[in-house]
């Protein structure tokens, strides 16, 4: 069976799904920082991260429905508790996919058990180019190839959309922008942002909660 390409109405379709994913996060994040619930979480938290396998798309795994995938990369350096792209993987991308099914009305990718399908890519994967929203966590230790660069961005040219959280400090934000500002990946004419809420003193600020389209 032939699938059809995507258009363009749908790509704006899943992009705005993606801001609105990105402020949802941004939110419960920062009742998460204000509550405490962070500590509680520390002691009573589910297996996460470098042990947990990372679960790849099999072929032809694009349903038609909404999903996010996490963007697996190498980290060329290091940040204190800092884990690389497995960072929260796979909960915090599980989590967010099932709170959008109970808020919206926006039809998620499941298993065959309900759990909503939280797919591991490398961006020089063919599967790269199914997935409407891509999230890259601990960013501020990545380093991309030229192939790599040059493939993050076909993809947001295409209307993919870029999440990208949980770096921290100067020295996080100057690579994750060395890698961003590679010249094969901003070639290309449009750039579309969607941030959280400005700070203000009783929220905090999130260097890392930041979705955003470069082309």
């Amino acid at each position: 069976m032939t699938r059809a390409r995507p258009t363009r109405s749908g790509s704006n379709r899943w992009r705005a799904v993606a801001c609105a994913l990105a402020l949802l996060g941004a939110f419960g994040a920062a009742v998460s920082h204000a509550g405490g619930l962070a500590q509680f979480g520390q002691r009573f938290r589910l297996p996460e991260g470098p042990g947990v396998p990372p679960r790849y798309p099999p072929k032809d795994f694009e349903d038609g429905t909404f999903m996010i995938c996490k963007l697996q990369y190498t980290s060329v350096t290091y940040e204190a508790m800092g884990v690389g792209w497995s960072t929260d993987y796979p909960y915090a991308g599980i989590n967010l996919m099932t709170r959008l099914s109970e808020m919206t009305r926006t039809p998620v990718s499941r298993d065959e058990s309900g759990e909503p399908n939280y797919w591991v890519v490398r961006l020089t994967d063919d599967a790269l180019f199914h997935c409407p929203m891509l999230m890259g966590s601990d960013v501020g230790t990545m380093g991309l190839s030229d192939e790599e660069a040059s493939r993050l961005g076909q993809y947001l040219r295409k209307g993919g959309f870029l999440w990208v959280d949980d770096f921290w400090g100067t020295p996080g934000w100057i690579q994750w922008t060395r890698s961003s500002r590679s010249p094969t990946f901003r070639t290309g004419s449009a750039r579309t942002t969607c941030r959280n809420a400005a700070p203000t003193a009783r929220t905090p600020t999130f260097g890392a909660s930041l979705t955003t389209r470069v082309a």
